[in-house]
């Protein structure tokens, strides 16, 4: 029995489902990063939320844009922290 559609379908869902998950993760970082920067304030101001939110998706942006995305290893955030590798 064949379904009409259903690679169509299941493309589209298959993508909303990783936008949706590329949105909200993205979205937690944002608000993490607004806690860290407002020195652990339980409601960071929006305008510092917003700041954050263009700020790390112009990052992406550009990454993505510059092709260098394989450039930013797993280790980095460990190199920037002053740890060993």
């Amino acid at each position: 029995m064949s379904i009409p559609n259903l690679g169509y379908f299941l493309a589209g869902l298959t993508v909303l489902s990783i936008l949706l998950y590329f949105v909200t993760s993205a979205d937690s970082g944002c608000l993490t990063v607004s806690h860290m920067s407002s020195n652990g304030a339980r409601d960071p101001p929006i305008l510092q939320r917003l700041f954050w939110t263009i700020t790390e998706g112009a990052v992406a942006t550009v990454l993505l844009y510059a092709g260098n995305i394989r450039e930013v290893k797993p280790s980095d955030p460990l190199w920037a922290m002053g740890t060993k590798r």
